[in-house]
């Protein structure tokens, strides 16, 4: 017997199911990083003051003095995952996390918990790199954008690029998708 009506996944949850799966074949690894921010997180990533990541949703029983609020970002968490690593000298690092952040709504109603997805990726993306030339041994901007290309095709979402500017990335390295 199939599934009953009750049992099927929704639209967002098969999307999710296969972004997921698309993101393991372009050779990333799955990170879940704590629903908690620091607000502090948000002075490392350089964040202006008006950004949307600001909007913190606090916590009436905050679990330590500096996570005092929901996530509105999943950079934090992720850098936090790329650092651990680097710490343990992995050099060849490529995670992702896709889940939900949390900004507030009016008084008295639940909070907006948009579905996003992060990634990051260092030192090489070929499991072995005897017979590279010296540009691919790297991942770089490009490689990136390739990725986000490949990700996003397979979701049958076609995109455009064009330069962007936000105050935790390159100047160099950044895009507007």
């Amino acid at each position: 017997g199939g599934l009953t009506g009750s049992a099927r996944l929704t639209r967002e949850q098969e999307i999710e199911r296969r972004a997921r799966e698309l993101l393991r074949r372009c050779g990333l690894n799955e990170t879940l990083g704590f629903s908690m921010l620091c607000p502090a997180d948000l002075e490392r990533l350089q964040c202006p003051t008006d950004a949307p990541e600001r909007q913190l949703l606090g916590l009436s029983n905050p679990q330590s003095a500096e996570a005092v609020a929901l996530r509105t970002t999943l950079l934090p968490a992720l850098l936090s995952a790329c650092a651990y690593n680097q710490s343990r000298r992995v050099r060849d690092i490529a995670l992702y996390e896709l889940n939900r952040v949390f900004f507030p709504r009016a008084e008295g109603e639940l909070p907006e918990e948009p579905l996003r997805v992060a990634g990051a990726l260092t030192g090489s993306p070929w499991t072995a790199g005897w017979n590279l030339p010296e540009e691919c041994a790297e991942v770089d901007f490009f490689w990136l954008k390739g990725l986000i290309e490949q990700f996003l095709r397979e979701l049958g979402l076609g995109a455009d690029f064009r330069p962007g500017e936000h105050p935790t990335f390159a100047p160099e390295g950044c895009a507007e998708v």
